[in-house]
């Protein structure tokens, strides 16, 4: 009987005998909870997961993989009753919270099994950062809808010339590259890219460590994209003798230079003036990096900016893998693409109805 029970514990490892590590506790209280009164229990999961990151997206990962979807809930918890409720603090420190949540999910951005999840909760919250508090007056500050997404340009002659190259990843996360080559007679250049968080004033700020600390300033107004150096030199910057991003880039597309060919000619689909097959009063209008929603009657249209998405992302909840379309104002809505050939347009929101919506491009 000995022998058995020594056997038992020699080879229970590789057997995979012992049981899977169990759920935060204050993971499996919240799923118990659901409901939009689970304010207590949802800071006990954001204490939790600012302790033991790595373990919070993991129990997220695994509700997420059984179809539940728990995480949506804590997030929308999170925003509509802790980082957006004066009552829950002063601005500053709901700022810092969300903050100190990014910044605890961000690490496993590029971990192999949690990504996905992680940037989940990244974009969960740097949504949130779409609405500004001001301390003053306690006014909301509408998010700014001019497009962000394009290709810029500058040529200063003998000065030189630049390229910046921009593309909206998530509500106000946007992936850049930006490279400028000086005048003659050196022609010295240099190329820097990365991602960067873009203000509801459509300003964002960029910090490169790699040589020493750069930090950059972004600013997008009519049509035009500023860089300007906050912090560092060429060499700190990673540029050449003489040489920096600097200047005022005018905008010459409004495309994604990041999509490949094939989600491009997609993308393309899905622009032009929309006349709604369902309703004779509505439509829709998508071109020049913004969705417009119209409808008989109502002046303003709503205008807001869009992501096209080759494979509808997790945090828009799909069932099926698809590409959607992603559109961001007040509230993020997330539409598949049903079809889409440039005359017919078929969009059906994710969490709506589940009826399909019928688009006729306007002749």
């Amino acid at each position: 009987m000995k022998k058995i029970t020594l056997f038992a514990i020699l080879f229970c490892p590789f057997m995979a005998c012992q049981q899977a590590p169990k759920a935060d506790p204050s993971w499996v209280t919240f799923q118990k909870c659901a409901s939009v009164n689970c304010v207590k229990e949802a800071l006990a999961v954001k204490d939790a997961f600012l302790k033991n990151p790595k373990m919070l997206l993991t129990d997220f990962q695994n509700t997420y993989e059984k179809g539940q979807d728990h995480l949506v809930g804590w997030l929308y918890l999170m925003r509509d009753s802790v980082l957006t409720n004066p009552k829950m603090g002063a601005l500053s420190a709901r700022i810092e919270m969300q903050k100190s949540i990014i910044n605890a999910a961000k690490p496993f951005e590029n971990d192999a099994k949690l990504n996905e999840i992680s940037k989940t909760v990244v974009e969960g919250m740097e949504h949130i950062a779409m609405m500004a508090e001001t301390e003053d007056v306690g006014e909301i500050i509408e998010p700014s809808t001019e497009p962000i997404t394009g290709i810029y340009e500058y040529n200063n002659g003998d000065r030189g010339n630049g390229n910046l190259e921009i593309g909206q990843i998530a509500a106000n996360r946007f992936k850049f590259s930006v490279s400028v080559i000086g005048g003659p007679p050196s022609h010295t250049g240099g190329q820097m890219s990365g991602e960067v968080t873009f203000s509801a004033k459509n300003e964002g700020f960029f910090t490169l460590k790699e040589f020493g600390e750069c930090q950059l300033v972004f600013t997008i107004n009519n049509g035009s994209a500023t860089i300007k150096t906050l912090k560092g030199d060429p060499a700190t910057c990673g540029f050449g003798m003489n040489v920096m991003p600097d200047g005022v880039f005018a905008r010459k597309s409004f495309a994604n230079p990041f999509l490949s060919k094939k989600d491009a000619k997609m993308e393309a689909n899905l622009f032009g003036d929309w006349q709604s097959k369902d309703d004779s009063k509505s439509g829709i209008e998508i071109r020049n990096g913004v969705f417009v929603e119209k409808y008989e009657g109502r002046n303003p249209n709503l205008t807001m900016r869009y992501i096209y998405h080759s494979v509808c992302p997790k945090d828009c909840n799909p069932s099926v893998k698809m590409p959607c379309l992603k559109v961001i104002g007040q509230e993020e809505v997330c539409y598949t693409i049903v079809k889409a050939d440039g005359k017919i347009l078929e969009l059906s929101q994710i969490g709506g109805t589940g009826n399909t919506l019928h688009y006729a491009l306007k002749k």
